[in-house]
């Protein structure tokens, strides 16, 4: 693939989709380093950085969430988290995923850590109020990542995480308006800081 020296954004999409299907870079791709025809890249959790002689400069930030919510095969609940929850978030360009979703080799438990240390921001779903839901999310409140809490019902709603500014919905179109609101001012906020 040739590239031109300067990477222009229309050129950014393009690069880190072929990249990314190439299978070059595992995802957290720490300190990778790539010259393609004289552009020198660095890939550092999920960064593209282009280096230059005078110093370099971010140019993609791969845009994870991780999607914490219970498997237990409900129907509905699988139904929300592919024709609302993932399309909404990917219509932000952010990569969505659950565990579930990951081909990998090793420990589970290990697999959704290292999915909550490495995603830009997290939607925890605790309809159903599954313990390990919650185990999930205090990880992911120690680690003071940005998490968006959504609930079918207030009573699925544990005492120690009530006050925190959850998401009720009754159905998917009432979550698909509040949960695009709410991805909106969360991204933009990451952006700002």
């Amino acid at each position: 693939m040739l590239l031109p020296r300067a990477i222009g954004q229309s050129l950014l999409s393009p690069l880190t989709g072929y990249l990314d299907s190439c299978h070059l870079f595992p995802p957290a791709a720490t300190g990778i380093f790539l010259d393609i025809t004289g552009v020198n890249l660095l890939f550092i959790d999920h960064m593209m950085v282009h280096i230059t002689g005078k110093g370099a400069m971010v140019i993609a930030a791969d845009c994870f969430c991780f999607v914490i919510m219970t498997l237990s095969g409900n129907p509905l609940l699988q139904e929300l988290y592919e024709q609302t929850i993932k399309p909404v978030v990917e219509d932000f360009d952010c990569r969505c995923e659950r565990v579930d979703e990951q081909e990998f080799n090793g420990s589970i438990r290990d697999r959704i850590l290292k999915n909550i240390r490495e995603a830009r921001f997290i939607i925890a779903d605790v309809t159903e109020a599954r313990p390990n839901c919650y185990y999930e999310l205090g990880v992911a409140h120690a680690l003071e990542k940005e998490v968006i809490h959504l609930a079918n019902s207030a009573r699925d709603i544990h005492f120690d995480v009530k006050d925190f500014n959850f998401i009720i919905y009754h159905d998917g179109i009432d979550l698909e308006r509040k949960l695009r609101r709410r991805i909106r001012a969360t991204v933009s906020r990451m952006n700002r800081s």
